[in-house]
């Protein structure tokens, strides 16, 4: 389902219902924040932004 096996390690995880986009809190120290778009069609979830703080 919206493929979560790629949201794992994350401590947080914040929803757009509308939008379907997932921002993300990664645990890694490097990477504060990671957005998913989850498309409708199939499981195919790819990283549209990527900060490093």
């Amino acid at each position: 389902m919206f493929g979560w096996k790629f949201l794992k390690g994350l401590k947080r995880l914040f929803i757009h219902e509308e939008t379907a986009i997932f921002i993300a809190v990664s645990m890694s120290a490097h990477t504060s924040y990671v957005v998913f778009c989850c498309q409708q069609l199939g499981h195919n979830t790819r990283i549209l932004k990527k900060n490093n703080l």
